[in-house]
């Protein structure tokens, strides 16, 4: 069974994983194929869940002992996945959006996936409502940069290349006031040298 998770709220926020198997438990003990950190996600039992394929289903379980599982809101011992599913482990815990991948499906996040969960993860972020889109175009841009397909990884290279200095403050400043991520630190980096190789080829250099 091949899927995604796209984590909306947690350790992993903004985090997007493929997985091709059909046991995967997930929780903060070494056992789990998803790992959550145990300090930041202090809902998460050890070994929490497991999503498993049973006559060609997928099913997700709980195995926290505390009833801490959520499928669409809803708590839930046992549950059968649908694509587009949210999963919650335990009240104020992580959330997770799944999606079953047909067999042979490249690892790239479609555009549509990509708007998607960029929404569902501003909406859950605690901020200014005038920083909306600053929050929204910064997830946007990482996630086109580490999930999306090459024209698409084109078109934001090109974007960056027409207004290097507003795809830096975007970015920059998502980074400073989010906590950010290393690929927005990094996308910083390659707009201040397109940015840089920009002025110099204005100068003649």
């Amino acid at each position: 069974m091949k899927f995604m998770l796209n984590h909306l709220t947690g350790s992993l926020q903004g985090r997007t994983q493929y997985f091709d198997t059909d046991l995967l438990r997930i929780g903060t003990g070494e056992q789990c194929g998803l790992l959550f950190d145990g300090q930041k996600d202090a809902m998460v039992s050890p070994l929490h869940a497991e999503i498993v394929l049973e006559d060609h289903r997928p099913i997700v379980r709980d195995r926290s002992g505390r009833d801490a599982l959520l499928v669409n809101g809803r708590g839930t011992a046992e549950g059968l996945l649908s694509s587009g599913d949210l999963i919650q482990l335990g009240e104020g815990g992580p959330e997770i959006r799944f999606r079953l991948l047909p067999d042979g499906t490249p690892e790239v996040k479609p555009w549509r996936n990509i708007v998607a969960d960029s929404r569902d993860i501003v909406v859950r972020m605690p901020h200014a409502r005038y920083m909306s889109p600053l929050y929204l175009t910064g997830h946007l841009v990482a996630d086109v940069i580490r999930y999306g397909s090459l024209s698409a990884k084109s078109m934001a290279s090109r974007w960056c290349r027409g207004s290097p200095e507003r795809c830096l403050l975007i970015v920059d400043t998502y980074h400073r006031r989010s906590g950010g991520y290393r690929v927005q630190r990094w996308m910083a980096v390659c707009v201040e040298r397109s940015l840089s190789c920009s002025t110099n080829h204005s100068r003649g250099v």
